[in-house]
C-alpha cells in the first residue's frame, strides 16, 4: 500500500434515519458498503481526514456511534459471502 493512502473500516450505529442515510451517502463517496452499517475505504490520506471531519459534523455525539479503524499495511481480510470486496488497486476520488 502506498504511504499516502489509507485503508480503513468504518462501522456505525446511527439512531436517526435521516442522519443515517446522510452518513451512508457521504461514505459512499469514499468507499464501498460491505454490510448495512459498514464501509471499507482505500483513499488518499487527505481524503481520509476530510471523511473524518464530515463524519464528525453528521454524528450526534450523545446518541450515535461511529468507529473508524485505520488498518495497517499487513492487514489480511477473510471474506465469506456475497458482499463486494474492495480491491486495493482501485480507490475513490471525490
Amino acid at each position: 500500500m502506498d504511504d499516502d493512502k489509507v485503508y480503513a473500516l468504518v462501522i456505525y450505529d446511527i439512531v436517526d434515519n435521516r442522519r443515517r442515510e446522510k452518513f451512508a451517502k457521504t461514505l459512499n463517496k469514499y468507499g464501498i458498503r460491505v454490510q448495512k452499517s459498514a464501509f471499507e475505504v482505500w483513499i488518499h490520506s487527505f481524503l481520509y481526514k476530510k471523511m473524518i471531519r464530515e463524519a464528525m459534523k453528521i454524528a450526534d455525539k450523545e446518541n450515535d456511534s461511529i468507529r473508524i479503524y485505520k488498518l495497517q499495511n499487513d492487514c489480511k481480510q477473510v471474506h465469506i459471502g456475497k458482499n463486494p470486496v474492495l480491491q486495493k488497486e482501485t480507490y475513490r476520488w471525490l
